[in-house]
């Protein structure tokens, strides 16, 4: 008797690749917020199987509606051997319009009391600058840094920019 494991396999890997696609748990539904009815599904949580934990030395930037959004504001990245290192990563699509313009394109800003790290040095990466990356030594107390990032549309407006945060502890 023949098993028919090509048939089976290709449907388990559909059926897992649809439950992996939905990020929320639960049903549509109406609650009371205060005196405001709100309509959403997803009430039960989410599917963990589905989101990437955030990990700040890895975020990501999104551009929603010409606006500069990064999946974990503030960061708070970690040291390893002395040394800080965080990535940015944009969509790497080909549909994707969305680049780093240049090696200034995050610039952390100092602020009273709370200079620049020691050995900053930040720049584009890969071929498309859909990569930036910053080094620099780990401080030897907790510091927070503003930092400005600018994405370039190569279809038309740029999104605005955005000044998220990094702690350092």
């Amino acid at each position: 008797m023949r098993t028919p494991i090509p048939g089976l396999v290709a449907a388990l890997i559909v059926g897992l690749a649809g439950c992996a696609a939905v990020r929320v748990v639960g049903t549509e539904q109406t609650v009371i917020v205060g005196k405001t009815p709100i309509t959403a599904s997803g009430l039960d949580g989410y599917n963990a199987l589905a989101v990437q934990v955030p990990d700040p030395n890895a975020p990501f930037v999104f551009i929603n509606k010409n606006n500069i959004l990064i999946n974990e504001d503030p960061l708070y990245p970690e040291r390893a051997n002395g040394k800080v290192v965080i990535i940015w990563r944009l969509d790497a699509s080909d549909s994707s319009p969305y680049s780093f313009p240049d090696d200034q394109a995050i610039q952390f800003r100092p602020s009273d009391g709370n200079p620049l790290p020691s050995n900053l040095d930040c720049g584009t990466m890969g071929q498309k600058k859909k990569a930036f990356a910053c080094a620099y030594d780990a401080p030897d107390r907790p510091r927070k840094w503003k930092y400005g990032i600018r994405v370039k549309n190569a279809t038309g407006t740029d999104p605005t920019p955005l000044d998220p945060w990094v702690h350092q502890n």
